[in-house]
């Protein structure tokens, strides 16, 4: 998982200048029940300020618990010579962030197929999954869908001595979002 994530923009016009930051910081614990089998659990602390020039919006910011989440990975193919590992994993988003506050999304399930493999000392690994999101009261007192996610990705890391270089390759696509039942892109 990441160590921390960060995203901000900044949107600059005629009538002034809008900033949003938003960071987040998971403390995450990882534990092989099995061989094949681990569960994960995620609690981040959330965080996000918004700053701008325009007359008549005012800055604000917030924080706190963010979206806790739990999961399970199976490894059903182990790797070996000849054939990659390919895992299985399952996770949700609990609705413990208070999405009014901006932290949280409420509950969401995700599923994501891995497949993995060690070829001459560099690791390979693909991933791709879909996430359904559900339903939230937001910040506007509105009902909420950020509409189901279909994610994938590719990296590559080649372990040596003291550190592991690695390189990754990710997208996301997002279905309709909804405020109040009426739909909008969020694919820009």
């Amino acid at each position: 998982g990441d160590l921390w994530s960060s995203n901000s923009f900044n949107n600059s016009g005629i009538s002034g200048e809008n900033t949003f930051t938003d960071i987040k910081i998971p403390y995450f614990v990882r534990y092989g029940i099995m061989s094949d089998l681990e569960v994960k659990l995620l609690v981040p602390y959330a965080s996000w300020k918004y700053t701008t020039t325009v007359i008549g919006l005012s800055d604000s910011s917030n924080s706190g618990l963010g979206q806790a989440s739990i999961g399970l990975k199976y490894n059903f193919i182990p790797e070996s010579a000849d054939v990659p590992g390919i895992s299985i994993s399952a996770s949700s988003e609990l609705p413990t962030a208070d999405a009014k506050k901006g932290l949280g999304t409420g509950t969401n399930v995700y599923g994501t197929l891995i497949i993995g493999k060690a070829i001459e000392g560099i690791n390979v690994n693909l991933n791709a999954g879909y996430g359904y999101t559900g339903e939230f009261t937001n910040a506007f007192d509105a009902k909420q869908n950020n509409g189901d996610v279909i994610y994938g990705g590719l990296a590559i890391d080649c372990p040596m001595n003291e550190w592991t270089p690695i390189i990754e390759v990710y997208g996301t696509t997002v279905g309709k979002a909804k405020a109040d039942g009426t739909e909008y892109d969020t694919n820009g």
